[in-house]
C-alpha cells in the first residue's frame, strides 16, 4: 500500500471457512502496488495502476498490471474500459471478490460514478493460467451466492420511479442476462410503464 492510500478496508462477505478468501475493498489514490488474496493455495497478487492525467488535471486509470508475489516476472496487463476521469483527491475504488462463485476472488474497478449509479469493469480469475479474463463493464453487481447470480440496479429520475434491474448468471466465462425489469415514464404525470 502506498503513502497515497486513502483507506484500506477488508471485509468478509461470505463465511465459507478458511478455503475462501474474503472480499477485499480498497479506496486508494493509487496502487503502486496494492495486494489482494485471490485463492487459498495461491500467493497474494499485486495490482499496479497506470494512472494518466487529463488536460484539466483530472486522473484516470488506463491499465492494471497484475502479478503474483511468487512470480513477479509473470504479469497480466488488464486494459480498463470506459474510465471517466476523476478530480485530484478523489480516490479510486478496486475490489477483489468472487463474482463467479468458484471459490476464487475476481477483480472489479469502479470506472464511473454519479449521484445514483456507478459502473465497474470486471475480470474473473482463471486459476489454471493464473490470468484474468475481462467480463465487461456493468452497473455495480451484487452477488447472490445461494442463487449463483449477480444483480444490478440502475436508478433513473422522478424520485426513484424510473429504474432498470437486471439479474445475470455465468455460463463459462460469459455473463448472461437471465432477468430484466425496467420502469419508464409514459409521458403522463404519475403513470409509468413496467417491462419484465
Amino acid at each position: 500500500m502506498t503513502a497515497g492510500a486513502v483507506s484500506d478496508a477488508a471485509r468478509s462477505t461470505h463465511n465459507l471457512g478458511s478455503t475462501q478468501p474474503s472480499r477485499q475493498n480498497k479506496r486508494v489514490d493509487d496502487c503502486q502496488p496494492c495486494a489482494f488474496e485471490i485463492g487459498p493455495e495461491l500467493a497474494p497478487f499485486s495490482v499496479t495502476f497506470e494512472v494518466k492525467q487529463g488536460p484539466a488535471g483530472d486522473r484516470y486509470i488506463e491499465t492494471l498490471t497484475v502479478a503474483r508475489s511468487d512470480a513477479p516476472d509473470r504479469t497480466d496487463v488488464l486494459k480498463v474500459h470506459g474510465m471517466v476521469p476523476s478530480g485530484l483527491g478523489v480516490p479510486f475504488f478496486i475490489a477483489a471478490t468472487d463474482i463467479n462463485f468458484d471459490g476464487y476472488n475476481d477483480l472489479m474497478l469502479i470506472t464511473s460514478k454519479g449521484v445514483a449509479n456507478a459502473f465497474a469493469d470486471y475480470w474473473v480469475s482463471v486459476t489454471e493460467s493464473a490470468k484474468f479474463e475481462y467480463v465487461g463493464n456493468f452497473p455495480v453487481l451484487t452477488p447472490n451466492a445461494s442463487k449463483k447470480t449477480l444483480s444490478s440496479y440502475e436508478r433513473g429520475g422522478e424520485g426513484g420511479m424510473l429504474f432498470e434491474k437486471k439479474v445475470f448468471r455465468f455460463s463459462g466465462l460469459t455473463l448472461v442476462l437471465v432477468e430484466s425489469e425496467k420502469q419508464e415514464a409514459t409521458g403522463r404525470v404519475g403513470q409509468y410503464r413496467k417491462t419484465v
